[in-house]
């Protein structure tokens, strides 16, 4: 099973060093992630060496990462959001 973890914080480095020991997942993926869960999982952010808010309006949002990367890796920032909408 493929785990997808939202967050940076003490909270999710906790789940994902858990996650990591059932023998049922295959992979993680944490979205940013921070230095301690990239140790355990794949971190979106380590993927793009780089933060969206240090660019153009200085926001984390849809249009400012459009704006900087381009509508093809937008994709994902767009089901990420679309899944946060569903889950509230």
């Amino acid at each position: 099973m493929k785990v997808l973890v939202i967050g940076s914080g003490g909270r999710e480095h906790a789940v994902v060093t858990s996650l990591k020991k059932s023998p049922r997942v295959d992979s993680i993926v944490a979205i940013p992630g921070n230095g301690g869960i990239g140790a355990d999982a794949v971190c979106v952010s380590t993927m793009l060496h780089d933060d969206v808010r240090t660019h153009g309006s200085g926001n984390a949002g849809l249009t400012n990462f459009i704006r900087n990367y381009g509508a093809g890796r937008s994709l994902f920032v767009i089901l990420i959001d679309v899944l946060k909408a569903v889950l509230a």
